[in-house]
């Protein structure tokens, strides 16, 4: 096998032909909205899960953000950042409808001024924040039950669904 590429790719003096070069290589791949196209994958198919479809809304206002956007100085969020939180959104709401059947609730989704993203879930049981902060290489969520003397708080590798995030979720 090695020998046929070489033969088909090398001319007699051993330089690339260009022509089987082009042949070969891998089609270039727009990476500007790879986030949609995770979110497509997933829910080709089937209807996309609420919490989703509020992301897809959320994420264009977020990357509209120009500088200043507070007019306190708030940065532009980082594309980069905006995926990261769109990958756990879409995995968390995943994940929690393999494991409980329903749809995972809705959280509030808003920028931050030092330019990060917040996702907020606020029931009548429980808040849960989950925080991407971009001068941190990870994410920090904090959830309290409302006064009955449970709360959680910790950090998380951006973009990785979290199993004890879903049980929380699933506490309504």
């Amino acid at each position: 096998m090695p020998d046929q590429l070489n033969r088909d790719c090398f001319d007699e003096t051993h330089r690339w032909r260009d022509s089987e070069w082009q042949h070969r290589a891998r089609p270039a791949r727009p990476t500007s909205n790879w986030i949609a196209r995770i979110a497509e994958q997933h829910a080709h198919g089937e209807a996309k899960e609420p919490a989703v479809r509020v992301w897809e809304a959320a994420r264009e206002r977020l990357r509209a953000l120009p500088e200043d956007w507070d007019d306190e100085g708030a940065p532009a969020i980082p594309i980069r950042l905006i995926a990261q939180a769109g990958v756990f959104l879409l995995f968390q709401a995943r994940a929690f409808r393999r494991l409980y059947a329903a749809p995972m609730p809705v959280p509030r989704i808003s920028p931050t001024a030092e330019g990060g993203v917040d996702l907020l879930w606020r029931t009548a049981e429980f808040d849960l924040l989950v925080n991407f902060d971009p001068n941190e290489p990870v994410a920090t969520f904090y959830g309290d039950d409302r006064g009955k003397g449970t709360k959680i708080q910790g950090t998380m590798v951006k973009g990785v669904a979290t199993r004890g995030l879903l049980e929380w979720l699933a506490q309504e």
